[in-house]
């Protein structure tokens, strides 16, 4: 889904969509601030009860800008997205990460992490899924993935 790096960025000039969610990165130090926890852990959740879609980080909101992360960021903005997707969804999402370029009219190229979270036939593989977010150890709500997607794709398996 979204193979290509110019059609993301297609995708993304037309906004937000059932298959589709990107967020702006904020860093506060050392530490993701920004998107917020609950704010990836729903969309994730969400793309594993469905058919999939593609989360991408490095994209502002609201006028659909293509900011990057810088590449220095990358692993600080990574190490948090695991424990979300291990914490903050049950069952727990095994993230694949992708880090791509991508092109941006101001600046050049610029780097992104974009999550794919694509049908599979495996309940493993199905729930496989990528995200980055920050998750403070205070914050304990989990996503639940429903049961109906967990079986029927164990039943293809």
């Amino acid at each position: 889904m979204l193979d290509r790096a110019d059609e993301l960025v297609e995708k993304i000039r037309l906004g937000e969509d059932a298959y589709l969610e990107y967020k702006q990165v904020v860093f506060a130090g050392k530490r993701v601030q920004a998107p917020a926890r609950n704010v990836v852990a729903d969309a994730l959740a969400a793309f594993a009860n469905s058919r999939g879609g593609v989360f991408v980080l490095g994209v502002e909101d609201k006028q659909r800008a293509i900011v990057g992360i810088p590449l220095e960021r990358l692993d600080d903005a990574e190490r948090p997205l695991r424990e979300v997707c291990r914490d903050a969804i049950d069952p727990p999402l095994a993230p694949t990460i992708e880090r791509l370029f991508l092109p941006t009219p101001a600046r050049g190229k610029v780097a992104v992490v974009k999550v794919d979270r694509r049908a599979a036939s495996s309940s493993t593989s199905r729930r496989a899924a990528m995200c980055i977010a920050w998750a403070p150890k205070s914050a304990r709500c989990r996503r639940t993935i429903s049961p109906a997607c967990s079986s029927s794709a164990a039943r293809r398996a």
